[in-house]
């Protein structure tokens, strides 16, 4: 009876034993029945917890939000992207092309000297201004334009100032001669002018000094009286610049002193971007026609500053605003322009840069001493 009793438990045991599993593997396959084979293998979180079945069902909801969100993010920046990819492709693309001719620059052309000689001394006002016009070392004297009233203002530019018929000797341009029609007279913040290809016409097809533009200038030694403001010196101040932007000589003028010979050799990049690309664009000028440029937009802003603050404008700026008397210039155009300068109003903010455009670069400038024989030859050619 012991005997029996003792397999008799046994195998009960045995019996509960094999019960039991049979149970466990009857669940575990009830469990993988409903729950998909998919989530067995998918690593992204989230997708197991929406589906265990043991879980709660705000738990699985909140889950289900989740993963939902982020596919939709996820789907809106590739969108986004791809938008992007097909609208502008390209930001910034080089192209070196050997071109058979290139646009020539601007080249403007302004003397140093305030005013000449030779008509001060006609006015007689040669110990006033000597006395008025200082130097960078010396406390500011009083502006030049006080000696006029406004119905002069305008004509000072043009009287005491240098002209193209003046300071141009001979030029050419490749191997054909040029002259004075060639240039094209305009007053600036540097006094008048002149500035050649101002119509943007004229283009080269070789390289090299030959084939570019030639000057001979005349400084007018015997009519200087005082250089301009941050200029200690007779001579020239040149800039060259694109034909579609103004001359900007106290930005970008490089001195030329009398007595040398001078050769710049240029560069020009061009540019060419869609609108809206790295903010560029355009905007609609009041003052200039043509081809918009950023100095332009800037010169309209600095106008309209000081038409508003003042009610009226300088001969050098655009508009056909009445001229400022030279009290006004001295009490109101100078002390405004110095605040402008300084404050740089939100005006400017609003001049996009150009999206197409063309930049010519110094690539190398050097100079030489002229002979006196070449000088004394010169002048009997010239009879000057």
């Amino acid at each position: 009876m012991k005997g029996v009793t003792e397999h008799y438990f046994t195998d009960n045991c045995v019996n509960n034993v094999f019960v039991e599993t049979l149970e466990m593997n009857s669940e575990n396959k009830h469990r993988l029945y409903v729950k998909p084979k998919l989530a067995d293998h998918v690593s992204m979180q989230g997708v197991t917890q929406v589906t265990d079945v043991t879980s709660g069902t705000l738990r699985r909801s909140l889950w289900f939000l989740v993963i939902c969100g982020g596919v939709m993010f996820t789907a809106f920046n590739i969108a986004k992207q791809i938008q992007l990819f097909v609208s502008s492709p390209v930001s910034v693309d080089v192209d070196v092309k050997l071109a058979q001719t290139l646009p020539f620059p601007a080249v403007t052309v302004c003397n140093t000297n305030i005013a000449k000689r030779s008509f001060i001394e006609m006015y007689g006002i040669t110990e006033d201004l000597t006395n008025e016009l200082r130097y960078d070392f010396q406390d500011v004297g009083l502006n030049i334009t006080r000696h006029f009233g406004s119905e002069k203002i305008d004509h000072y530019y043009t009287e005491f100032s240098h002209t193209i018929y003046d300071s141009l000797l001979w030029c050419t341009w490749g191997d054909a001669t040029c002259g004075f029609d060639n240039f094209t007279q305009t007053v600036t913040e540097s006094g008048l002018c002149f500035t050649f290809n101002a119509q943007g016409t004229a283009f080269v097809r070789n390289s090299g000094r030959h084939y570019g533009l030639k000057m001979a200038l005349d400084v007018k030694s015997e009519e200087f009286t005082r250089s301009r403001q941050n200029t200690e010196g007779e001579g020239f101040m040149i800039t060259i610049h694109s034909p579609d932007t103004p001359p900007v000589i106290t930005d970008t003028g490089m001195a030329v002193s009398p007595g040398s010979q001078y050769f710049f050799g240029l560069g020009m990049q061009e540019m060419d971007a869609s609108e809206g690309l790295d903010n560029c664009g355009r905007r609609k000028l009041k003052y200039f026609e043509g081809k918009y440029s950023r100095e332009a937009c800037r010169k309209e802003c600095f106008t309209d500053y000081l038409l508003k603050a003042c009610s009226c404008r300088e001969a050098y700026m655009p508009g056909n605003a009445k001229l400022c008397e030279s009290e006004v210039v001295i009490d109101c155009i100078n002390p405004s322009t110095e605040q402008y300068l300084l404050s740089r109003p939100d005006c400017e903010s609003t001049c996009p840069d150009t999206c197409s455009y063309n930049t010519f670069t110094l690539k190398t400038a050097s100079s030489l001493r002229v002979t006196d024989e070449y000088l004394s030859t010169l002048a009997n050619e010239t009879g000057d």
